[in-house]
């Protein structure tokens, strides 16, 4: 799950063409707080992956040699997608984060035990 960049992705204009990150996964929930730490963990990873291939682009940009407003173009463009794309792996990590919140709470908030 990483933003793909090839050379064959390059147009004739110097333009780097990529594929968006894919969707956080679709799949059962999981119940237990080891399984949650484990999917935490992973999307604290792709997240540091799109991270790195976006800064990775907007260095290609900068050093490009092509016109000054094309470049300004091509970073506005590449910050708006680079949103996009980080902005589905926090929202993911905000439903763990209440996941994980609603798990260490529950069990207190049944059996009436309070630390």
């Amino acid at each position: 799950m990483r933003l793909e960049v090839g050379r064959d992705q390059l147009t004739h204009s110097g333009v780097v063409m990529f594929k968006p990150v894919d969707e956080p996964p679709r799949r059962h929930a999981p119940v237990s707080p080891h399984d949650l730490e484990a999917e935490l963990q992973m999307t604290l990873a792709i997240l540091a992956d799109v991270e790195r291939a976006y800064e990775q682009l907007r260095k290609r940009v900068d050093s490009w040699s092509g016109p000054l407003k094309r470049k300004e173009h091509l970073r506005g463009h590449l910050e708006k997608l680079h949103r996009r794309d980080r902005e589905k792996w926090c929202t993911r990590l905000a439903h763990l984060h209440n996941r994980i919140t609603d798990l260490m709470t529950l069990p207190r908030l049944t059996t009436g035990v309070t630390k």
